[in-house]
């Protein structure tokens, strides 16, 4: 049997040393191509990750009218969140609460995590306040002002869970009289046909003087405006 030269031998190890050293370049340069495009593809998504939860919220708003979730086929607006939407009813009620009380720029300059928050801190305070409130002045809690711009969002949660076991300061007081009659009144709203009607109480800027915060849909306001009227006509 004749044997290769030596030459031969070596050749074609050589050779196909060379073509994998290629094709590894040449996987490894696809694979940086793929990267950088990716890393360009989250570069300009998280522009649209910021500014897509109010959008959201804001077509959450319009979902949710009466007319709206019966064209659906749901029986309510948490059905048509979690079988049609993919959200739950807890995490379309945050979203509508910031883009009712906040306006955009005000949202987008914190975030959704910490807008909502800052909504969570409105509902806990007694005062009369409202976002643009406490981004302007800051919060006080127990005395202390808090910076609510700077504050993190988990100091803004300990500062909401503070207000619920507190009291408002200079006098000004929710009693439990109080928070009995809006829970009373958002029951009655509800039974009514407001299913989703909240009624939630705060201490105004007079000391003794409680208001009561009523949120429902506007074709729920009609409805029950002129149940109202003709109870009055029976009268």
């Amino acid at each position: 049997m004749r044997r290769p030269k030596t030459s031969e031998k070596t050749r074609l190890p050589a050779a196909l040393a060379k073509r994998a050293e290629t094709a590894a370049a040449g996987k490894l340069g696809r694979l940086i191509a793929e990267a950088k495009e990716d890393i360009a593809l989250i570069a300009r998504r998280r522009v649209d990750i910021s500014e897509a939860f109010y959008d959201i919220g804001e077509a959450l708003v319009r979902l949710k009218r009466r007319e709206i979730v019966a064209a659906m086929g749901c029986r309510s607006f948490a059905e048509l969140c979690e079988q049609r939407v993919g959200l739950s009813s807890s995490q379309a009620d945050r979203l509508i609460d910031i883009v009712t009380t906040m306006t955009r720029t005000e949202a987008l300059s914190v975030g959704a995590t910490k807008a909502a928050s800052i909504v969570a801190l409105v509902r806990a305070t007694p005062e009369d306040d409202t976002p643009s409130d406490l981004l302007a002045h800051g919060a006080r809690v127990r005395g202390k002002v808090i910076d609510v711009k700077k504050a993190s969002t988990r100091a803004i949660a300990k500062a909401s869970a503070a207000v619920r076991r507190g009291v408002a300061p200079q006098g000004r007081k929710v009693t439990k009289e109080d928070r009995a009659s809006c829970a009373a009144l958002e029951k009655s709203l509800r039974a009514a046909g407001a299913k989703d009607a909240k009624v939630s109480v705060k201490a105004g800027r007079v000391a003794g003087a409680a208001r009561a915060v009523i949120e429902l849909a506007v074709a729920d306001l009609a409805r029950i405006t002129a149940g109202i009227r003709v109870a009055r006509r029976a009268r």
